[in-house]
């Protein structure tokens, strides 16, 4: 599970020190996402997510992506089969990505040979890593999927 993130899956609030290695923004003042405010997870502003996407372009990163409806399913239906898939400091460079859609939103990044693809996010925030972080949430709050992207591995 993502570091933020609570044993039932629920949104938390985070705690940030004053550490500010993070991603330039891209904006004539040299401001970073961080130093913008987007110090904890959030609901996704669309722009913003697009700068941290094209930050990371053509370079090496670190991926994890899961999705789960987990064990809430069968809480509430017996018959419901979970469903999960999971990978975490997965290895990528991708020469395109983007975020489209009204929300909930969907961010596709373009590799060489092939697409990795999340829908369903609600929520972001760049931590103080410069790790952009992106989850859905349920209209519950219970995590259903996260895209997480960093120039360094997520500890396991």
């Amino acid at each position: 599970m993502s570091e933020g993130w609570s044993r039932n899956w629920k949104r938390v609030s985070h705690r940030r020190g004053d550490s500010d290695r993070t991603l330039r923004a891209g904006n004539p003042g040299g401001q970073t996402l961080h130093q913008a405010g987007v110090t904890q997870m959030g609901p996704i502003d669309k722009a913003m997510v697009q700068t941290a996407l094209d930050a990371f372009t053509g370079k090496d990163v670190y991926l994890h992506l899961e999705t789960t409806n987990g064990a809430y399913a069968a809480h509430r239906n017996e018959q419901a089969m979970a469903v999960c898939a999971y990978i975490r400091n997965g290895k990528i460079r991708y020469q395109r990505g983007s975020i489209q859609g009204d929300g909930p939103y969907r961010v596709g990044l373009k590799m060489e040979d092939g697409w990795t693809y999340a829908e369903g996010l609600t929520d972001f925030e760049v931590d103080e890593a410069g790790r952009l972080l992106m989850a859905g949430h349920d209209s519950e709050g219970r995590l259903a999927i996260a895209l997480e992207l960093s120039a360094t591995p997520f500890p396991m």
